[in-house]
């Protein structure tokens, strides 16, 4: 085969495909910042309103207020609109190291340094890990970093832990440590990280990502005090764990989970069906996870792959906007199928993948819950087949 007539094909291809993956993303910015603004007094900032006003009530010596879940929510109803939708804060004290330093902003300025600076530093950790360019590209415009853009989150941030961590192990071993230590600002998201560690027998790494880990929260809560990680502990996780996994099923945000527990919760199923169904997922990825990461002749690309896949499904509790790691999955494993051959099944899974973040709530309602868990694990299954192509 000629190959610049191959590159070429693989181009206009990369091409088309992000043209269609702005589709979804477009709608999702429309009704985020069209719709929803009426209910946040015009405050498009959706979830970054949390970091904003966690770094302010620390500031002004108030941050009992950050455990008093309706005294928090009316403050921030009378800063500004009534009819501001629930807001609360839901992040590991090492988080407030962020917060502060961005609450000396306006909040919207504070958020389109937020959005832009996650980015940013996710793109750079990927160009240091030798992600190749068009790789970075397709991530930056992909549906899961609009919708992390559009809802404020952290998934920008929390990519650059997970997949700029695993990635970097071989290439700058420090930097990799560095950055899975920030894991504990969503330890849920890195469930299997021990898992790969051990099955490839990275000991300095493990032992530099607890390390980084243990001095976040050991130092949050000297500069805090110990009371913000007795109110994340007593407070903060009861009160998220009632308010949407244990919620009755039809809220937005369930809509917005890919995992099985709340696709239980859709098919009708109770709390105990919920947990059994998830804990026979979560075993089955650990192995999968283990299987791959012990297997020495398996390349790093694609043992990364697959940890930044099922990492999503083998927690109960994940969002759309922590999807940014299966996006930058989906273009390590498309890639090496672009080059190697990639059949019809493949593509149409690996499409569904890198668009599920952007039509998950629609697609959840109008057909059936857990498609999401479907497409992650199917992508994992294509990330397995190419680990020694």
């Amino acid at each position: 085969m000629n190959l610049s007539h191959s590159r070429g094909k693989t181009g206009v291809f990369i091409a088309l495909f992000m043209a269609l993956a702005l589709i979804p993303g477009s709608w999702l910015g429309w009704s985020t910042w069209v719709s929803q603004t009426s209910m946040t007094g015009n405050l498009p900032v959706r979830d970054y309103l949390n970091i904003w006003a966690a770094g302010t009530l620390i500031r002004t010596e108030s941050s009992s207020l950050l455990f008093d879940m309706k005294g928090y929510w009316d403050w921030l109803r009378t800063l500004y609109a009534p009819g501001l939708t629930l807001h609360s804060w839901s992040y590991p004290p090492p988080a407030l190291f962020l917060a502060v330093p961005l609450s000396f902003f306006s909040v919207t300025s504070g958020f389109l340094v937020w959005t832009a600076g996650t980015l940013a530093f996710l793109l750079a950790t990927l160009r240091l890990s030798g992600t190749s360019r068009t790789i970075c590209i397709c991530v930056a415009l992909s549906p899961a970093v609009l919708d992390n853009a559009l809802a404020g989150q952290n998934g920008a941030l929390l990519a650059t832990a997970l997949a700029g961590g695993v990635l970097l192990i071989d290439r700058r071993p420090i930097m990799a440590c560095l950055c899975l230590g920030l894991l504990i600002l969503k330890p849920q998201a890195g469930l299997l990280l021990p898992v790969a560690l051990l099955a490839s027998r990275q000991w300095r790494i493990a032992f530099g990502t607890a390390a980084v880990a243990s001095a976040l929260a050991l130092l949050s809560a000297a500069v805090f005090g110990a009371d913000v990680w007795k109110g994340f502990l007593t407070v903060t996780g009861p009160f998220m764990t009632n308010t949407i996994l244990h919620a009755e099923y039809g809220s937005h945000y369930q809509f917005m989970m890919p995992t099985i527990f709340m696709a239980m919760r859709g098919w009708g199923g109770g709390l105990f069906a919920a947990y059994a169904a998830q804990a026979v997922v979560s075993l089955l990825c650990a192995a999968a996870v283990w299987k791959i990461w012990s297997d020495r002749g398996a390349s790093l690309e694609m043992r990364a792959a697959l940890l930044l896949l099922l990492s999503p499904i083998a927690s109960p509790y994940s969002m759309t906007y922590d999807l940014v790691t299966s996006s930058i999955a989906v273009a390590l494993v498309a890639s090496r199928a672009l080059r190697d051959g990639i059949r019809p099944p493949e593509a149409s899974v690996l499409g569904l993948a890198w668009l599920w973040p952007g039509i998950a709530v629609s697609a959840t309602l109008s057909l059936v819950p857990g498609i999401g868990t479907a497409v992650l694990a199917g992508s994992g299954y294509f990330a397995w087949k190419r680990r020694r192509s």
